[in-house]
């Protein structure tokens, strides 16, 4: 039983690489030509002959082999070109893989020479300070000539609005000189209106004469015909009357039209100057904006051109300190200094070239030794204080040292450190007392001697460091009594007693002497009995 599922584990081995999306690539890489792969597709055809000679009484096993045999008749029908095609995916995933683990290093490599870059570069500034003038005099005149490039086009930009609004006031300029025609015009329509208007009414002063003189005729005719009393006289002055009164009315009704309509000629040709001397008043408000836009443009482009020339004379001032600093300076530091950029230059390159992530995990790795490096210097300051009190306070309260890590300035600050000391000693003076209480309270002895030395509790508290020599004599004392006690246990006459007993005279050593006197006594049971007990009582008190 235990042999066939051996033999099942084997063939699943076989048939999971066959099957296996990731393990083709390896049987391809692994067959390598049609020839190199002729033995290992023999060594498979007699693997699964082995098989087949087991497979007669399991029905898994048959399926199993039938499978392998399916898959082995596919390897077989490989063609070079597959199998090539298949080295080919094979080898570039390796070289991505490759790739990227060299990026990644490649970054590390370079960030980190990125700092090492900037220290020297720090370092010949400070040892050749013509060097660090020249530097700034090129940033400067590389700032200069972005600024003067900017302020060349602002004056562009000013100019050729100046040079519209120059267009836009000959035009409105033009407009003006039509609208002051076109009232001249109107002024000239109005003035004949005028004299229409008065001729026409001269004329009707001659009119009105006229009809009186025809009103009083037919008045005349009227007052006869009432005196003739010929009939025939009658009938001649009444048609005369009647005539005349006819003349009269084509004379009144002739008089006021020709007067309206003179009239409403002359309104018409007032409405028409009022309208041109609007629009005239119009134009020439237009031109004095524009006239004043024009000035303000002007004042504008002649501000720019002076700060444009003020720029140009800055960076020519500039150019002179820099050629005079770069004078000054040894060719073989700026040769060195060249080396460094050129450096700097193919570190950035190698950023652009890396992927955001790539460049943010290995950012990170640097992140992280960069900080854990100041973490150092700064926990190696705060041991250079050399205070106990201080680093046992730190020890205590992490939040004090958090704060130092974060701000390491104030750990040259000597008020702030002797605050922290004064703390530090408060701090110690509650630890003192805590200790006292946890002694009274866990030895009778010394709540005993406590109570009798009253004043002794107010002493270790005023000065913490009596307290500890005080608890360390105690410790000595003890050491030099275990010490003694494990002595005596050793020089014990009878070599032959038990680990046990001599671990239970430790533990109660008023019976060493008794014990090393009567050497039957620890091969007593009872005796061997009453220590344990005595063991545990103290243990349990």
């Amino acid at each position: 039983m235990k042999g066939l599922q051996m033999k099942k584990f084997k063939t699943s081995l076989i048939l999971g690489s066959l099957t296996s999306v990731a393990a083709v690539p390896f049987v391809a890489a692994s067959c390598g030509s049609k020839d190199s792969s002729a033995p290992k597709i023999a060594e498979l055809e007699q693997k699964i002959s082995t098989l087949e000679s087991q497979q007669s009484s399991n029905a898994e096993l048959k399926k199993l082999v039938a499978e392998l045999k399916t898959k082995l008749d596919t390897i077989k029908t490989w063609d070079q070109a597959q199998i090539d095609q298949l080295k080919a995916q094979i080898e570039a995933q390796n070289n991505a893989k490759v790739s990227t683990r060299t990026t990644k290093i490649a970054l590390l490599m370079a960030l980190s020479a990125q700092e090492q870059i900037k220290t020297e570069k720090e370092f010949l500034e400070k040892s050749y300070p013509k060097l660090a003038q020249a530097r700034k005099a090129k940033e400067m005149i590389a700032k200069l000539e972005a600024e003067i490039a900017a302020k060349t086009k602002e004056v562009e930009t000013k100019t050729a609005e100046k040079v519209a609004k120059e267009a836009e006031l000959t035009k409105a300029q033009a407009d003006v000189k039509a609208k002051k025609e076109a009232l001249n015009k109107a002024n000239e329509a109005k003035t004949k209106a005028d004299e229409v208007v008065k001729a026409t009414e001269g004329s009707q002063t001659e009119l009105t004469k006229v009809i009186q003189e025809l009103k009083a005729s037919i008045n005349k005719f009227k007052a006869e015909l009432e005196k003739t009393t010929d009939e025939a006289k009658k009938e001649q002055t009444k048609a005369t009357i009647t005539t005349l009164e006819e003349q009269l009315k084509l004379l009144e009704a002739g008089k006021g039209e020709k007067l309206k309509v003179a009239q409403n000629a002359q309104t018409e040709a007032q409405k028409l100057v009022t309208q041109a001397s609007e629009a005239k008043t119009k134009a020439e408000s237009s031109v004095k904006e524009i006239e004043a836009q024009k000035t303000k443009l002007e004042e504008e482009l002649s501000k720019l051109q002076a700060e444009l020339k003020e720029k140009t004379e800055q960076k020519s001032t500039t150019e002179t300190e820099y050629t005079q600093a770069d004078n000054a300076t040894p060719d073989s530091v700026k040769k060195l200094l060249a080396s460094l950029e050129a450096i700097e230059a193919k570190i950035a390159e190698l950023k652009k070239e890396a992927t955001p992530e790539e460049l943010k995990e290995v950012e990170h790795y640097l992140a992280v030794a960069k900080e854990l490096e100041r973490v150092k210097g700064v926990e190696k300051e705060i041991d250079a204080l050399k205070n106990d009190e201080i680093l046992s306070l730190l020890q205590k309260r992490p939040e004090f040292k958090k704060f130092i890590l974060e701000n390491p300035e104030f750990i040259k600050s000597k008020r702030w450190v002797d605050s922290l000391e004064r703390l530090a000693k408060k701090e110690g003076v509650k630890d003192v007392e805590l200790k006292i209480e946890e002694l009274g309270k866990k030895d009778p002895v010394f709540e005993e001697l406590f109570k009798e030395e009253p004043t002794l509790n107010e002493e270790f508290i005023n000065d913490p460091d009596s307290f500890k020599k005080y608890i360390e004599d105690i410790k000595d004392g003890l050491k030099e009594e275990e010490e003694d006690i494990n002595s005596k246990i050793t020089n014990l006459k009878d070599k032959n007693i038990s680990r046990e007993v001599k671990k239970l005279l430790a533990d109660n050593p008023e019976f060493i002497d008794v014990v090393n006197q009567n050497p039957d006594l620890a091969k007593l049971k009872k005796f061997v009995d009453g220590l344990k007990k005595k063991s545990e009582s103290k243990n349990n008190s």
